[in-house]
This record gives structure tokens, sequence and C-alpha cells, in this order.
């Protein structure tokens, strides 16, 4: 498959570039470096180019030009914030550089700022600034709807800097092979990159994965391209890509036999990726041997009694001008596949269609949306029940294309007992669990029997409260994987029978984080332990399965005051499964308060003098007249931050908030402020203030 992006949109941008560049006659040095960095950029080589451009701008050669290629090989090697951040440092923005950064805002998720500056941009023919337009307001859209869904990264075991993709599971989940382009390797395509090889690992006892090892012990040396496509007849066949062409081969006595051609057309191209069904009747796969190498298509073929296929036919109702790539069929008979066509929000796209068995034919293609797509490159998506893989270059990876897991849930069901240390029930006892800005309680019945819902694979903490003291409380994970049972089975032992209430107080270990983990049996029709939940209904879903001290009367839940507790963001949270019981007529008051933690106010705002400013980069969120006053509900969302302000020489008074080591934590930092409700957020070094 030979991962690369080959983007429609970076397609319009070398040609923008070579025209709006000029060369200034400076040093033959640097004119040969110049030289010599654009051969390898028009030739896809990104990571060679980018360390000559970046030599260029140190030395400040032709800083428009140079600062142009530079940012945008880093938003073709993925990294959008480096682009980001050279972008911001030109002084003088043509309308190349201005483009640029629309690109990099788009790629950050930085949608408000990409409109902005699109709003302002010039009408040009040189770009197609209407096109990134309607991409930046497909995102918006996506993203605001998206929800339900929990899409984690592979791990550190497993994802790298470099590119990790195209994830094939088998026995039972336990075992996977992967595609990498590691810089371990020592040699390298004419991309710059390492050749695709293929990695394998398998989950071990302690249920988490083995660091990869290559399935080519001679990884390391190789000169070609060995990609994984899929795994079937129980594991013991594999399709793999090399050099533009499918392979098969056989596992026997535990070692893949040697490669044989997988022969599907006779005409001339490169096939990049295919499925072929359980009964072996029926391929899908994508080439480009029907539009001479222009771009990639869906195509099916049926297998033929001698054993040969059937002339493909393409899948026109899915094929575009564009790329079309990885199809997978499951076995619900639903057909994904990745495209950068349609109403596609980002590069490749997933897509899905089910059968029209009395039309005969794929219903239209729908867009998965967020969190499955993103503005990034999203791809390789296989699926089995309501857990799927994908590949992905969305923000929170490792490096560039990383692996992920797709849960189509976001809580589980956790149940158990509370015992003391002599195995005896605690019961009616108080199950607080916190995480984000979010509370989930729930009670324990006559026996310590317990059951809830938490989030999966976040960080929760959790306190048991009885008689008004805190028994316990600990930091835990919900850890979820896919084996033929189910077990979500998780008891508490808590040395509840000390006579010192102050060493039941204090029996906590903040220490480290504790793991449940919670083995999910993959047939979720009937299964009751999984739940996906919207943040915008989780005020009329309950935390829990049901209230289960079971024991206790109607006329006892009557009496018992239950509390909600407003989050940050104005959401309610619901705090127990008492909503179960809508039935019993339950007083809901709060018992006490909460604590409220301390906001920002006009009043003790700390204002900055332009002669002592520290070092470093602070983000700013506001920027007024001097004479005016800024609202007080402004700092709301703030808490109790710290924001600073300085009054400028230019008439104008300037509010901002932190102050960061490096650009990095700094653009971390803004993100978040943008989130929350400051658009116009953006980071600025605090020695630029005294210039102002």
């Amino acid at each position: 498959m030979n991962w690369s992006k080959k983007s429609f949109l970076f397609t319009l941008l070398t040609t923008a570039i070579i025209t709006l560049s000029s060369t200034h006659v400076l040093s033959q040095n640097l004119k040969k470096i110049e030289r010599q960095a654009i051969g390898d950029f028009e030739k896809g080589n990104f990571v060679d180019a980018r360390d000559q451009f970046k030599t260029l701008l140190k030395s400040e050669w032709n800083v428009n030009s140079t600062s142009s290629y530079l940012a945008s090989c880093y938003l073709e090697l993925d990294e959008p914030l480096k682009s980001y951040e050279i972008l911001s440092q030109v002084t003088e923005p043509d309308e190349l550089i201005t483009y640029l950064r629309i690109l990099s805002c788009y790629y950050l998720e930085f949608f408000e700022e990409a409109e902005n500056l699109i709003n302002d941009f010039p009408d040009s023919t040189g770009f197609d600034i209407e096109d990134l337009r309607s991409r930046v307001a497909r995102a918006k859209e996506s993203y605001s709807a998206g929800d339900g869904i929990l899409v984690q990264n592979f791990g550190e075991n497993i994802n790298s800097e470099n590119l990790e993709y195209s994830a094939v599971m088998y026995n039972d989940f336990n075992k996977l092979l992967f595609t990498s382009r590691k810089e371990e390797s020592s040699v390298t395509d004419v991309d710059g990159l390492a050749f695709e090889t293929i990695y394998s690992t398998e989950i071990d006892s302690s249920d988490n994965w083995k660091k990869a090892i290559p399935l080519n012990i001679e990884a390391e040396k190789k000169r070609s391209h060995d990609a994984t496509v899929q795994v079937y007849q129980s594991g013991n066949k594999m399709i793999s890509y090399k050099d533009g062409q499918l392979y098969s081969s056989t596992l026997k006595n535990g070692v893949w036999s040697k490669d044989e051609d997988f022969i599907i057309h006779e005409g001339k191209g490169s096939d990049t990726h295919c499925f072929i069904t359980p009964d072996e009747k029926t391929i899908f796969f994508a080439s480009d041997y029907q539009s001479d190498g222009a771009h990639l298509d869906l195509f099916v073929s049926q297998k033929e009694v001698g054993g040969g296929w059937t002339e493909p036919e393409p899948l026109s109702m899915f094929n575009t001008e564009y790329d079309e790539d990885s199809p997978f069929l499951a076995s619900d008979s639903t057909f994904y596949f990745s495209s950068r066509g349609h109403n596609s929000i980002g590069g490749f796209d997933v897509f899905k269609s089910t059968y029209d068995h009395e039309k005969n034919t794929w219903g239209p293609p729908e867009n998965m949306g967020y969190p499955i797509n993103t503005v990034a490159e999203d791809i390789y998506y296989t699926t089995e029940g309501k857990l799927a893989y994908l590949s992905s270059t969305r923000l929170e990876g490792y490096g560039s294309l990383d692996l992920y897991r797709v849960y189509h849930f976001n809580k589980v069901k956790v149940e158990g007992r509370l015992m003391d240390d002599n195995k005896q029930p605690i019961s009616d006892a108080l199950i607080d669990v916190k995480y984000d800005s979010t509370t989930l309680k729930s009670y324990t019945d006559a026996d310590g029997n317990y059951e809830i819902f938490v989030p999966i694979n976040k960080k929760m903490h959790i306190t048991f409260v009885k008689d008004s003291l805190n028994l316990f409380e600990g930091d835990y994970i919900a850890n979820i994987f896919f084996k033929d049972k189910n077990e979500n089975e998780f008891n508490f032992f808590i040395d509840y029978m000390s006579p010192d209430p102050e060493i039941i107080k204090g029996n906590e270990d903040k220490r480290t984080v504790k793991h449940i983990n919670v083995d999910i049996k993959n047939d979720y029709e009937e299964n009751p332990i999984i739940a996906s939940v919207p943040r915008s209904a989780e005020e009329s879903w309950s935390d829990s399965v049901n209230y289960v001290a079971k024991t206790k009367k109607i006329a006892d839940l009557q009496s018992r005051e239950i509390s909600y507790v407003e989050n940050k963001e104005g959401d309610i949270d619901i705090l127990s499964s008492h909503l179960k019981l809508r039935e019993a007529t339950v007083q809901m008051k709060s018992k006490e308060k909460p604590v409220e933690e301390p906001t920002t106010t006009t009043e003790n705002l700390s204002s900055l003098q332009p002669d002592n400013l520290p070092d470093g980069y602070t983000v700013q969120i506001l920027a007024m007249p001097i004479k005016r006053k800024p609202e007080e509900s402004f700092f709301d969302l703030l808490g109790s931050a710290e924001v600073n302000n300085l009054n400028g020489q230019d008439g104008l008074k300037r509010f901002f908030t932190g102050l960061y080591d490096s650009f990095e934590e700094a653009m971390y930092a803004m993100r978040i402020l943008r989130k929350t409700g400051y658009s116009d957020a953006f980071v600025r070094r605090m020695s630029k203030y005294a210039e102002l």
C-alpha cells in the first residue's frame, strides 16, 4: 500500500508554492541547498526537504518562500503544530503563508481561526478557498454531533513517532499484525521514510500488548514494501501487499510460507488492499489499474470454478475522482471503505453502506462522522460487533499514522461486593466516582453488593463512604478486553473493623492507578454490561443499572435525600441510580452545598508592566480599549486560573492567562481554552507585549 498522503489539497498547494516563490541571489551554497530542497519536495521526499528548508530558514534565506515550503513539509508529515509555529513567526505574510496557516488551523481543529482567515482571504484563482471553507463547515458540524463512541490509541508498545497502520486481529482478538515504517530500518525509500514492514504482537498474561517485533527477521535491511491486508481461514491464510501487488501465504507449523502472487486481474496497476469474504467466493479490492495510476477505485470480483476470478466490476456507487481504499465487509453485511471524496471532512474518511436486496444494489455511502472521522487521515477500518480498529493521523497520536481501537460504547457496568477484611459485607455505603467534571454515585445493598456504570479507559477517583467516614479512596481505570466470557466483577476489601476512625479515614492509596480489567464477550445484543451514552443525554440516564439496595423498602427511599452536583460546564451529572425508581416519590434536595471554587473576576486581575515581563509563552484571550471594562461573566469559565492584563501603547488592554516554557505547552493550553469557549484565544511570546 506504500502509505503516503497524495492529498488533492497539497497538489494545488505545490503549484501555488512554485508559482509564488522567488529566488534571491545571496549565497551560492544556500542557493544550491534550495534547489536540492525544492527537488526533494517535488519528488515527495518531505523528510529530506524538511531538513534542508530548516537550514535555509536558520540563515533567513528567502524567508516567506522557505517558510512556505517548510510548513508544507510539516503538514505532509502530519505535524500541523510545527507548521503553525513556523507560519506564526512570519512578520509579513503573503497569500500563500495565509493559505498555509488556514490549512494548519484546519488540521489543528482551530475552526474559528480558520474561518476568520478564510473570510479575510482575498479573491484568488490560485487557491480553492471555497472548498476549504466547506470542509471547515462540515468538520465543525460533525465534531459537534459525535458522542457515545470511544476511540483509544493502542499505546506506545504498538505506536511510535513513525507510521503504524492496517491492524489485522486474529486468534480471538489476542494477536495482532500491523504495518509500520519505523526509522530503525537502515534503508529508506525515495520518500525518505523506511520501507513498510509487517510487525507482530500479542496480549500477555496481564492483558497488555507485548512489544511488537518484525515478522521478517531481515526487516532492517530489506528494500521492499511488505504490508498487512487480511488474515482469514481461522488465522491460517494471509493476504499481504508488496511493492504494488497483493500476495498470499499460508501458516504451517507456526511459520508463514513464502509469498505467492495473488492475481485478480490482467491489467497493470497497483492493488493496494482487499477483503475476501469468509466463504472465499467474493473479493473486494482497491486498485488504480483502470485510472492509469491517477487514483484508487473499488472493485468486486467473484471466484470461478477453476479457482480464478471473474472480470472485476467497479463499485461505481462508491468511486469518485479521488481515492477510495481499504474495503471491508463486516459479518452483518455492512460494507466499509475509506474515501477522500463524497462529503469527506478530512483526507480519507470512513464510509459505510448496506446492501438493498430488493433493488439489488448497495445503498448510498454514509460518512461515519466524528469521532471515527476527523480532519486528519482515517483509514483501514475493520469491525466485529461493537469493537473496531482504525488507522489515523489525528492529533492525539504518538506520531503520524497510529493504530486505534474504536469502542461503539463509552461506559461499562462494574459490579462486586464491598467487604471488610473479615469478608463481612458493608451495607448502605456510598460509592462516589469522579472523573473529568463528572460525579457518579451509587450505594451498596444489605449484602454489600454494588453495580455502577463507569467510563472506560479513563482515570477515575473512587471513594467509599460509610457513616460520614471515608472508608477508602483510590484511582482506577476500567480496562476493556474482548474474550469469550463476561467478567465484570470487582470486589473491594476494606479495613473497616479498625477501632480507630482516623485509620479508616486515612485508608487510601493515591500513589498508583489500579486497573479494573473487564473482559467482555462480543455478543452485544444480549449483553447488559455496556452502554453508549452521549454527554447530552447523561442528565436523563442512570449511572447504574438499578438501585441495588433491593432489600430496602420504598419508604426508605422516600426519606433518602439525594443530591445533584452541577459541573463546571453547567451540565447536571447524575449521582445515583435512584432515577431508575421514578415511581418512588423521592425528595430531591441538596444535603449540603458543594464547596465553590474561587473564580476570576475583574477585581482580582493582575496588571503587568512591559519592562518587567517573564520569559516564556502565554495565551491571550481578550483585547479591548483601555477605557473599557470586560464583563465579569467573561472570566467565569476560567475558574481559579490567574489572568494578567497589560496596557499597550496602541490604546488596547490585553488579557492573557498562563505562563509556559515551550510553544507546544502553550498551544495545548490554547486548545483547551478554545474548546472551553474562548474561541479567539491564541499563543503569544511574553516578550512581544513589550513591543505593543
